[in-house]
């Protein structure tokens, strides 16, 4: 940001606030859109996410969650919970 007046330490906490999640696939685009529709802040509603972003971006979002399911897979037969691995201390 440029001139921002907000103070770092709330922008780090603004980003690692419960609930938000960065992937690399778009998620919850279509609520976003339908408000910003309704709002009037866009004049005509995209008919899909994939509208939004560049060529292959579905195809990605396909490989990706395929992936994420046979490591799902991968931990719960060793014994292990699924969801994300655990995070490494740096």
């Amino acid at each position: 940001m440029t001139n921002g007046k907000q103070p770092v330490e709330e922008m780090v906490k603004t980003l690692n606030a419960p609930g938000i999640k960065y992937t690399l696939v778009p998620r919850n685009v279509v609520p976003f859109i339908d408000f910003t529709y309704r709002a009037g802040a866009i004049k005509v509603k995209p008919d899909s996410w994939k509208d939004l972003f560049f060529p292959g971006r579905a195809r990605l979002a396909r490989q990706l969650n395929a992936a994420m399911r046979a490591a799902d897979y991968d931990r719960q037969s060793a014994g292990l919970k699924a969801g994300p691995a655990p995070r490494r201390q740096p």
